[in-house]
Order: structure tokens, then C-alpha cells, then sequence
């Protein structure tokens, strides 16, 4: 079957098509009259380019019904990650994306459309083929950044401003702890594993000391451990609050040193 490569501006339209064969599967091509049979014609061959192992059909009164059939049983992986991969954007969305946050770089810089507009000219007009994007298509895009919270729009009497949301993360002694401390168990959790038996560094117990097998075993767990450990304390100075933080720590600590009790008494049982 040959590829269907027409570039897909509109994904939201393919996905009702999708969600109307694999959900329902029972219209014909006559009962898809929002838009014109030519365009239910061209959505059916882009999806029997990405899914036509999946696609069938049966023949009723009415007409040819197509339809998706996906046995998750049998598919390994999931087929509409085809349908995902096609979307794609034009080399104006792109150039619109990153002028816009070049031109919005802080929160400190507020504008208007008619503004931005401007901004937007002076930028193009160094392109070897200037691009030209209109008002609807930047309040458009603005309008969607600000869905997304990456933008903020405010009214001024009737004119709306613009600038970048403000993510600011408040320093204090419940940032700092986590970030610092977290560093210091990924570093020294690395070391761990390859620290030998000695009487100076190190989780030392005295069935550790006593027995190399079971230094050895219990520092390889315990560098495992404070590695991931380290990674998790990092990001409860973000989420999560200094509970949290307090409680991996202290599971840091506990787990190595029971796991070393449990090995010590496993070899006095077998002894």
C-alpha cells in the first residue's frame, strides 16, 4: 500500500475520524456529511497508509462500512503511535514559536499585539525569503501558549498585554536541604560499591567489619540505593516538601543497615 504523506495540519480531525471507525465503526460514507465524501475518502487512506493491517469493513443495506479491529492480545504495540508520528509542523510554526519567546524572553517584558507584531517584522525582515504571519495567526498562537501557561495575557482597557509566566522557585533552607544533601548521597553512592572494608568510611557495624561478604553485599545495595535516593531528595525541593525528604533519607539509612543484619544473621544460621 503506498504512503499517504500529505502534511497534517489539523490532527484534531484525523482523531474524530480514528475515534468514529475504531469506536463506532458503523457509518457508511454517505453518513459522514459534515464535510464533503471527497474528504472522508482522503482521511480513510491516510489511516490505511499508517493502520491498514487493522482496517476492514463490511457490507450492510446502507453501504460499505469501515472499521478498526485491534486485538491488544496479539499487537505487541500500539498501532495509533503510527497516527501520532505524522503529525507534523511547517517551517512557520516553528519560526512563529521561536520569535515569539525570543521577543517574549522575560516576564519583565510585556507587549501588545500590535507590538509584537512589529517586533515580528523587524525579525523577519533579516530572512533571505521573509515570512509574513498575520494577526489572526499570532493571537492564535499566543492564545494557545496561554492555554498552556506559558504565556500571560492581561487585559489593559481594551487591549491585551502579554508576557512570559514567571516560574520562580523560592529559596529557602527547605529548597537548599534536598538539593544539597541529594547530591551528596548520588556522589558518595557512586563510591559505595568499591569502597573496600576499613574501619574509617563506610556503614560500619559490627557484623560488616567482621565479615567481607557481607561489607561487600551491603555496600553494593546501599550505592543502588542512596544513588536513587540522591536523585529522589533533589526533586522534593521542587515537589513533595521536606516530609518527604526527611523520610527517604531515613529509609537511606534503615534499609542497608537491616539488609546487613538479615545477611549476618543468614550466615550465623548456617553455621
Amino acid at each position: 500500500m503506498s504512503s499517504y504523506s500529505e502534511l497534517i495540519k489539523n490532527f484534531e480531525k484525523i482523531r474524530t475520524y480514528m475515534r468514529e471507525f475504531y469506536v463506532y465503526g458503523f457509518k457508511s460514507r454517505e453518513e459522514y456529511n459534515k464535510k464533503s465524501a471527497r474528504s472522508y475518502d482522503d482521511e480513510r487512506r491516510r489511516m490505511e497508509s499508517w493502520l491498514g493491517d487493522h482496517m476492514s469493513f463490511v457490507r450492510t443495506p446502507e453501504g460499505k462500512n469501515v472499521f478498526i479491529s485491534i486485538d491488544s492480545r496479539v499487537s505487541t504495540h500500539n498501532p495509533f503511535y503510527k497516527a501520532l508520528k505524522a503529525k507534523s509542523f511547517t517551517d512557520g510554526d516553528i519560526t512563529l514559536h521561536f520569535v515569539l519567546f525570543d521577543i517574549l524572553h522575560s516576564p519583565e517584558v510585556v507587549l501588545s499585539l500590535p507590538e509584537i507584531l512589529e517586533k515580528i517584522d523587524e525579525y523577519l525582515d533579516g530572512f533571505e525569503t521573509p515570512m509574513v504571519f498575520d494577526e489572526s495567526t499570532v493571537r492564535k498562537k499566543l492564545k494557545e501558549y496561554i492555554s498552556q501557561g506559558i504565556i500571560v495575557g492581561v487585559k489593559d482597557g481594551r487591549k491585551m498585554l502579554y508576557h512570559r509566566a514567571a516560574f520562580e522557585i523560592p529559596l529557602s533552607i527547605e529548597n537548599i536541604m534536598p538539593l544539597f544533601f541529594g547530591a551528596l548521597f548520588v556522589i558518595v553512592g557512586n563510591y559505595m560499591p568499591k569502597c573496600k572494608q576499613n574501619y574509617s568510611i563506610g556503614i560500619k557495624l559490627p557484623w560488616t567489619l567482621n565479615d567481607e561478604e557481607n561489607w561487600n553485599r551491603t555496600h553494593r545495595l546501599a550505592g543502588k540505593l542512596w544513588v536513587a535516593g540522591g536523585f529522589l531528595e533533589m526533586m522534593t525541593a521542587f515537589f513533595g516538601g521536606f516530609i518527604l525528604f526527611f523520610i527517604i533519607s531515613i529509609a537511606m539509612i534503615i534499609i542497608p543497615t537491616v539488609y546487613s543484619y538479615v545477611l549476618y544473621k543468614k550466615t550465623c544460621d548456617d553455621l
